[in-house]
């Protein structure tokens, strides 16, 4: 990217703002999922990137499975639980291996730690 344009780093909207951007790219998935693509185009600016609505899917696993079941597109068994002694209960519905997610942004950095049998 820095090849054809300038890298600023900081809040984006106000780095826009200061150096009178003609576009801008947003790298990170969280100021697209707080909204920053729609605050950019309700103050007539152009970006590249989805809106707040979009960038669920990528914000919220628990979101994003239930866009893909409600839709009837396939995708692995899920389900949700606030507990971990809920999980422990569950997890007897799924044989081995077993992959649980934390809902919500890793940036990039999440694990699959994946539960074996004993």
């Amino acid at each position: 990217m820095a090849l054809v344009g300038t890298c600023v780093p900081g809040e984006p909207l106000a780095a826009a703002e200061a150096v009178k951007a003609d576009l801008t790219v947003v790298g990170p998935e969280a100021p697209l999922v707080a909204g920053i693509v729609d605050q950019f185009r309700e103050r007539g600016m152009r970006i590249v990137g989805p809106t707040a609505e979009a960038a669920r899917l990528e914000g919220s696993k628990i979101f994003a499975k239930d866009f893909l079941k409600q839709r009837s597109i396939p995708t692995a068994a899920y389900m949700t639980v606030e507990r971990a002694e809920h999980a422990r209960e569950e997890l007897k519905r799924f044989g081995f291996p077993v992959v649980l997610k934390a809902d919500g942004l890793a940036a990039g950095k999440g694990r699959d730690h994946r539960a074996r049998s004993a």
